[in-house]
């Protein structure tokens, strides 16, 4: 009897060592695991800095040539025969019109993290949320480029080709400046390019708020760049 009682007190024994093993072997994993997210999160938290501070000096730039542009294009409001007399006035305005910047920004780490479903890895809900907004925001951008130039190259171009002689510099078209229809028409250009600049504007209000509330919650994203992208993956 007592060695049957001593055996089964080895087993229980044993029994008690191989679960505390596989236990702290699984909390250890679970610990290195999160350990491996979070350098992965501060890692795509640094791309995300980087990236939006790029983005933030292109669009200021940007935002900056189209408020001139506006500012310069005041006699499309003002449109009569005292602020369009001539014939230099309207090729100045004309060609006025049809100067715009290309831009471009990039939204790579957005869509690397949402195509390989990491956008979670991002623990705070307030940066993450600012994030999505900011990167939602930037799809508009394609649309509106390709309206204002649709716009201008189908609607006012051809318009103003019949009225204009490019080569000799004049108008053909002597009434070409008192006409109603063109001045609809360029009046929807100038609203268009006014809509394209607040939604610039826009862009850029969340890429400050992005940047703000990462500084506020995650200070260490404008730190040094971070171990290899590769290397958070691996350990």
């Amino acid at each position: 009897m007592g060695r049957y009682f001593t055996s089964w007190r080895g087993f229980f024994i044993e029994a008690i060592v191989v679960f505390l093993g596989v236990t702290a072997s699984f909390f250890l994993n679970n610990w290195a695991h999160k350990q491996a997210e979070h350098r992965l999160e501060q890692r795509y938290l640094h791309n995300f800095q980087k990236e939006i501070t790029a983005n933030q000096q292109l669009l200021d730039s940007i935002i900056n040539n189209e408020q001139q542009w506006i500012r310069k294009s005041k006699d499309i409001t003002n449109w009569d025969a005292t602020t369009l007399h001539n014939d230099s006035a309207i090729l100045l305005l004309i060609n006025h019109m049809g100067r715009w910047d290309k831009i471009s920004l990039s939204s790579t780490t957005y869509e690397d993290m949402v195509n390989s479903g990491r956008l979670q890895l991002i623990r705070n809900d307030l940066v993450r949320r600012a994030i999505i907004e900011y990167y939602t925001s930037m799809q508009e951008m394609p649309e509106i480029d390709y309206i204002m130039r649709e716009y201008f190259m189908n609607r006012i171009l051809p318009r103003v080709m019949e009225s204009v002689s490019i080569s000799e510099r004049q108008l053909t078209d002597t009434s070409f400046q008192h006409k109603r229809s063109m001045h609809n028409l360029f009046m929807g250009y100038y609203s268009i390019r006014t809509s394209r600049l607040r939604l610039y504007e826009s862009i850029f209000q969340w890429g400050d708020s992005v940047l703000s509330l990462m500084r506020r919650f995650e200070p260490s994203a404008f730190d040094d760049e971070p171990a290899n992208l590769l290397e958070s993956l691996l350990q």
